[in-house]
């Protein structure tokens, strides 16, 4: 039964070198070349295994890690490397959820456990030798600011912390969505299937405490994504049978983030400085009810994930097209 609802969940739902420009990340001068706008991925036509993208990581090290309907993908420069349950202890090929630490380490959510990486020795996590209660996990955050990784499940929430040592947060709804704010508290968005009432609540001082959706005037509302602008003000995507809509939390109120009218469809956001990228059947910023949709060429379904490089562009992970690669304002 609770197969069906996260399947719910997810249907309701190459590179030209030639001019180099300086850019500066942190310290470090890179060398940026210039990009094709539109780059694709698809099992056509490169060493991706399903057309299906339910998330993207990439770490500090610019390593791309794409989480498939079939399969992990691990991509470094131009080299491709598949892991999945027969080649590694990934207890299911089903990729659900995907976060990275800042020591590199991959923590992967499937259908069937918990996985981790560290480049060279997998870990396995389930209900057998650990204190999961459902082995269906939803979502995967990594906190920095306490080193801890939270785990969302159909069955509650579980920390990890650095040392390794597991806790287990119960809750009665389906995990959607996870982040922590920054002051390293956490929130998370949730549903539950039965009333078909969404929620968001945040994680503090031991005790949940949060929002019911319905209440804010969102009913059968789903909490996609959830994320924290530069004021460290809660956004959340929101979409359901008659909501699609971007909201934010500035601590006392919510209100509606205004963005474009054909933006449907929503799932994932991605936040760079202060324009809040939003993903669903096109690629949308909202700020403003002037800013325009980007449709995508030649793909038809939903971007249910995204992240950016250290290049800044923009890899969007769609739900029957593959991969797509967006470098903003090339080819214009």
């Amino acid at each position: 039964m609770k197969t069906t609802f996260y399947s719910i969940l997810l249907i309701a739902i190459s590179c030209s070198s030639c001019k180099k420009a300086k850019i500066i990340i942190g310290d470090e001068e890179v060398k940026k070349p210039e990009f094709q706008e539109w780059v694709f991925y698809n099992k056509s036509n490169s060493n991706l295994t399903d057309n299906q993208i339910n998330k993207l990581g990439i770490d500090k090290n610019d390593i791309k890690w794409i989480g498939t309907a079939n399969g992990l993908i691990r991509i470094s420069a131009e080299s491709w490397y598949e892991f999945n349950s027969a080649n590694s202890l990934l207890p299911s090929s089903y990729i659900r959820a995907i976060t990275v630490t800042d020591k590199g380490i991959v923590w992967i959510g499937t259908d069937k456990g918990l996985a981790s990486y560290n480049g060279q020795k997998w870990s396995l996590f389930n209900t057998d030798n650990s204190v999961l209660a459902s082995n269906s996990i939803t979502c995967i955050i990594y906190d920095p600011m306490n080193e801890r990784v939270w785990v969302g499940t159909e069955e509650g929430v579980i920390r990890i912390d650095e040392d390794g040592r597991m806790s287990y947060l119960y809750l009665n709804d389906l995990v959607v969505s996870l982040k922590c704010d920054r002051n390293g508290i956490l929130w998370a968005g949730m549903f539950n299937p039965f009333s078909f009432t969404g929620k968001i609540k945040k994680y503090e001082d031991g005790k949940w405490t949060g929002f019911v959706l319905p209440d804010l005037g969102y009913p059968s509302a789903w909490p996609y994504s959830i994320a924290f602008d530069l004021n460290n003000n809660l956004l959340a995507v929101l979409s359901g049978t008659a909501v699609k809509t971007l909201i934010r939390f500035d601590g006392n109120s919510w209100q509606e983030v205004l963005g474009p009218q054909d933006a449907y469809g929503l799932k994932s956001l991605l936040i760079e400085g202060t324009v809040l990228w939003v993903g669903g059947t096109r690629l949308s910023v909202f700020g403003s009810t002037q800013n325009k949709s980007i449709s995508i060429p030649g793909i038809n379904s939903g971007i249910l994930a995204m992240a950016k490089d250290k290049y800044g562009r923009k890899w969007l992970g769609t739900l029957d097209d593959g991969i797509v690669v967006y470098s903003q304002g090339k080819g214009k």
